[in-house]
């Protein structure tokens, strides 16, 4: 049996993800991959079997950091602090995993995908349920003044900064300032 190459499979993982962004999922062939990666697609083949596995690989790896978010649940610290300590997790994950953040809150291109749908549907539940539990838990002690029907909308006002973010160029300090504002503006939303 073949020895797998880690330095080849990293290239086909990478090369991948170029192309997944920049063409989307179903405008990439095996064989680009290939080409871009500077391998052979039996190579990918051996690796992967499929793009789709490929793809659910990409994505499993992305969004495993979300698994964390399960052991940050803790009872030591205020609502307010649970909540500070959440966002910058999740804007930290989001920056740092933009393909990730876009599969699982941004990307119609998955939708179609249902080998991806049960990994999706698990991680953006984590997020949410994890977002829910903490503004839910303000709302019960008086921290946050809104009611329940609102912690939807807060959410989706998270996700949609967050993106907005994206579309900026992030080493100019007007980008440093937009992060700024989203801590605040979060703050703000919630109080």
């Amino acid at each position: 049996m073949k020895k797998r190459d880690e330095k080849t499979e990293k290239r086909i993982q990478t090369a991948a993800f170029q192309l997944f962004l920049t063409h989307g999922i179903d405008g990439v062939t095996i064989r680009n991959i290939a080409d871009s990666a500077q391998c052979n697609s039996s190579m990918i083949h051996y690796y992967y079997r499929t793009k789709e596995n490929l793809l659910y690989h990409l994505v499993d790896e992305m969004t495993a950091g979300i698994l964390s978010l399960d052991n940050k649940k803790s009872d030591t610290v205020t609502t307010l602090q649970k909540l500070n300590q959440f966002l910058k997790f999740f804007w930290d994950w989001a920056s740092s995993h933009r393909f990730g953040f876009d599969v699982l809150f941004a990307d119609s291109t998955i939708k179609n995908k249902d080998y991806l749908l049960d990994l999706v549907t698990q991680r953006k539940d984590i997020v949410w349920n994890h977002y829910r539990d903490i503004v839910t838990e303000g709302i019960e002690n008086g921290t946050f003044h809104f009611g329940q029907h609102e912690i939807s909308f807060s959410f989706f006002s998270l996700l949609g900064t967050i993106k907005l973010y994206f579309s900026q160029q992030h080493d100019s300090e007007e980008s440093l300032l937009f992060k700024d504002y989203f801590f605040n503006m979060m703050q703000k939303l919630l109080k």
